[in-house]
């Protein structure tokens, strides 16, 4: 519960951050390391997805808004990435693109669809791979804008 709330109310940037909040909302005292432990699990990937989802399309309508027409469309899928660093220690596995800045670093590539209003692919990778790696495939983007 802290962790949504923490990421309902405050900027959040760091692991650190969080353990802080969620140190101070439950009035415990848990350790850093295991409090990662835990957001280190697949189950807090299953807990992050629908999340996130939620939170992108109320995104998404917040964007549009209520005013726009896309019903002359069968599929708008936008693709981006965005590169965060990493702790040093993962260069061998996260390899920046910018070494001398950040040495270890990802890149984060999500395929959203506008019309359905959550993402159709997301991966995480290496900040130096080349990103066209993680496009969705152009045969899968027939009658697509």
């Amino acid at each position: 519960m802290s962790l949504i709330t923490a990421l309902g109310d405050k900027s959040v940037d760091t692991v650190t951050y969080l353990h802080r909040y969620f140190v101070k909302l439950t009035e415990t005292d848990v350790q850093y390391k295991p409090f990662h432990n835990q957001l280190s699990k697949p189950e807090f990937v299953k807990l992050m997805k629908p999340l996130v989802d939620v939170a992108l399309s109320e995104l998404q309508q917040e964007v549009l808004g209520s005013e726009v027409d896309l019903s002359d469309f069968k599929r708008i899928v936008l693709q981006d990435g965005s590169s965060f660093a990493v702790h040093d220690s993962l260069k061998e596995h996260f390899k920046g693109r910018l070494t001398k800045i950040s040495p270890a670093a990802i890149e984060v590539h999500v395929s959203w669809d506008v019309l359905k209003g959550y993402p159709v692919q997301v991966s995480v990778s290496a900040d130096s791979q080349n990103m066209t790696f993680y496009l969705m495939p152009a045969h899968s983007q027939t009658h697509c804008f």
